[in-house]
């Protein structure tokens, strides 16, 4: 019988043995993809350690957490730049000034990269890695109370609980809507990490999970896209104006996505998440 333990070692190592060839990737610019594919290892990563706090303990679980977090944040800056640039790019504003602007935005990108590069070089991940190969090494806490099917399903119903005590949130704030975002995220990637020992109605959360994060991540996109498009320098005021005016009305279409998964509007069905 699988012990918990062993079940999230597993796990783990096979996270960390895709991050050689992820960073390669990187380093080599070798397509559009690659930093994002680096980002969401090192997530869950993350959230997988942090699931087994109780297994492995919280001081030196949080730790490696810590070390991978600082990694992470060159390559976050990053991928929201190119987060960004391709929500202004979906406008497909063709006025001079803002495609100006857009052009500049992309030396920024370039300036990420590089520090991106830097972490990558500097050993910070090579650190991380190291860190989380040491806890793997270390004995797992001797309690025989670790049953993996009940620990699966209290993590799922703990992220479940996580994403209710957000489900109110008014889709005009900017950070309950982030907020509830991540919550999403969190239930999606707890149920992956376990998919494989929870039943069929606990797995089957992973898919509204994962739609309701990809519909937050494009009005977070937008959110994003708005302050920067209001701190931006040398924009003339019409073409701020009009780029604005595209990004209120892509934030309501995304918006009115969210509505209809979040609140069904026929009365008899159950909301996606209770």
């Amino acid at each position: 019988m699988t012990t918990t333990a062993l079940f999230l070692t597993k796990k783990l190592r096979t996270l960390d043995h895709e991050l050689p060839s992820e960073i390669k990737r990187v380093q080599e610019k070798s397509d559009d993809e690659a930093v994002h594919d680096l980002r969401v290892t090192i997530r869950k990563l993350r959230i997988v350690l942090k699931l087994a706090r109780p297994v492995f303990g919280r001081f030196y679980t949080d730790a490696v957490r810590e070390a991978f977090r600082q990694a992470q944040s060159a390559t976050g800056n990053l991928r929201d730049e190119e987060a960004l640039e391709e929500t202004f790019r979906a406008l497909k504003v063709e006025d001079a000034p803002a495609k100006e602007w857009l052009a500049k935005r992309a030396t920024r990108k370039r300036a990420l990269h590089k520090s991106v590069m830097h972490v990558i070089e500097a050993g910070d991940l090579r650190r991380a890695r190291h860190l989380l190969g040491a806890l793997l090494t270390l004995p797992a806490k001797p309690d025989k109370s670790w049953n993996l099917e009940k620990f699966s399903r209290k993590c799922v119903d703990r992220a479940r609980k996580e994403v209710d005590s957000h489900r109110d949130a008014k889709t005009d704030d900017v950070e309950a809507m982030h907020e509830l975002r991540i919550a999403f995220k969190g239930l999606r990637y707890t149920v992956e990490t376990f998919a494989e020992v929870l039943p069929a109605d606990l797995r089957a959360l992973k898919e509204p999970a994962e739609k309701m994060q990809k519909i937050l991540g494009h009005v977070h996109d937008v959110d994003v896209a708005l302050v920067t498009l209001a701190r931006a320098r040398g924009m003339d005021e019409p073409s701020r104006q009009h780029m604005k005016e595209k990004l209120v009305a892509r934030r309501a279409e995304k918006i009115a996505a969210f509505e209809a998964e979040m609140h069904p509007m026929a009365p008899q069905e159950e909301p996606l998440f209770i």
